[in-house]
């Protein structure tokens, strides 16, 4: 008896449920768009009271759980000597972490600079990812007209 009495309280001592985690619908990360000659952002920035945050990871190709693609290249862009260059398209992946107390749903959406962007879900992380558009590329050639100069009628100053 002494037995199911010290079952009953020790049952007593433990929490009822555990609290479900609370769902994070939607998210919005903001980075610095590829400039030619810049170099990768690798610092997110989420609106304030945002529940979930990218990890301080950082490896040959990611920074703070940013990662960089050449998607011309078909290459990583490397975190420490990347630049961008011009004519070419890239895509960056941020890899989000819920705070404490906190999970994405199945259908969280993301926003990256305000334009829809992908997601996936990896374990307990939400990989969002953007394709920014391909940067220009350089000026191959230049066609000008002018009207021809003529005995005593003023230049043609209107390229065309």
């Amino acid at each position: 008896m002494s037995l199911l009495l010290a079952l009953a309280m020790l049952l007593t001592l433990l929490p009822a449920t555990a609290q479900a985690a609370t769902s994070i619908s939607s998210v919005t990360v903001t980075l610095d768009a590829p400039a030619i000659g810049a170099s990768p952002d690798y610092t997110a920035v989420f609106p304030s009271g945002a529940h979930y945050y990218s990890d301080p990871y950082s490896d040959d190709v990611f920074r703070n759980d940013i990662g960089w693609r050449d998607l011309t290249a078909n290459a990583d862009v490397d975190p420490e000597s990347g630049v961008f260059q011009a004519g070419h398209l890239y895509q960056v992946t941020v890899y989000l972490t819920a705070q404490d107390g906190y999970s994405f749903s199945d259908s969280t959406a993301a926003t990256m600079n305000g334009q829809p962007a992908g997601v996936r879900m990896a374990s307990a992380q939400l990989w969002v990812t953007y394709t920014f558009p391909a940067l220009p590329g350089p000026i191959s050639s230049v066609s000008v007209t002018l009207d021809a100069p003529a005995i005593g009628a003023p230049p043609d100053y209107t390229a065309v």
